[in-house]
């Protein structure tokens, strides 16, 4: 039953703009209920600027939309499994939404349909502190090369005993070639070579992280060409696309021997 009581002053957005940021964004969720506020999505309103946000604290996805002018500011978090179910329902539609906000739940308001859900309780983390802002080095590849390296790689790369996710290895080489790579004493090693689309900006560097992560992160940009930005070996390192200004990913290395 649906229980509403504010309908003042809805957010205006096209169906379009609603699929694309779950479809960017809440892939990056934490599926365990350690920390429940993880398992949504942030949707934050503030200068006309709508910032969505997602984190399972080891990698990170956030879209930056301006938007027509609403004069209330809001800062709530929607559980994952309730923006897939909207995400299914919005296949089905082409119109703008009403979008109604209460404390505690929030109203998509279509033609034909209302999908109404709870909201998570608690305070989001601040995530814009972990997200670097200078680079030494920046590589750009073409996205589709990339992926397909990544891929292949993964499929002898060993697990990481504490994420279960595949780890490989990025290593910038002093003729500028990059090598993806993976080391499995059980089943063997594995290495690709790709060559940057352009000139490297910055310093040599070897990182290792999750294959799936980067993997997941490459699929959500509808760009040609993606550059990963390092702040050093061990930082957080972020992806970007050049037909997707207002979408970054983020990814925390991991160390191995």
């Amino acid at each position: 039953m649906l229980i509403f009581l504010d309908l003042a002053e809805p957010v205006i957005l096209s169906s379009d703009m609603v699929k694309e940021i779950i479809k960017e964004t809440n892939f990056a969720t934490a599926d365990n209920e350690k920390r429940p506020i993880l398992t949504g999505v942030n949707f934050k309103y503030q200068d006309n600027h709508l910032f969505a946000v997602a984190t399972d604290s080891y990698r990170l996805s956030q879209k930056n939309l301006k938007l027509r002018t609403h004069s209330k500011t809001f800062n709530i978090v929607i559980p994952n499994k309730s923006l897939d179910d909207l995400s299914k329902i919005l296949d089905h539609v082409n119109e703008e939404i009403e979008v109604f906000i209460n404390p505690n739940k929030i109203l998509f308001k279509m033609n034909k349909i209302w999908f109404q859900t709870r909201l998570l309780e608690g305070t989001y983390p601040d995530t814009a502190k972990i997200i670097p802002v200078n680079f030494p080095t920046v590589i750009t590849f073409n996205k589709e090369e990339l992926l397909n390296a990544v891929d292949r790689v993964s499929l002898l790369s060993p697990r990481d005993r504490e994420s279960n996710y595949n780890i490989i290895k990025l290593t910038l080489r002093p003729d500028q070639v990059v090598e993806i790579s993976s080391t499995n004493t059980e089943v063997g090693d594995a290495k690709e070579e790709i060559i940057p689309s352009e000139d490297v900006v910055g310093e040599l560097i070897s990182i290792a992280f999750s294959s799936k992560y980067l993997n997941e992160a490459l699929k959500a940009f509808n760009s040609t060409e993606v550059t990963l930005n390092f702040a050093g070996e061990i930082k957080p390192f972020v992806v970007k696309g050049n037909q997707d200004p207002d979408l970054l990913h983020l990814i925390l290395p991991v160390r191995i021997d």
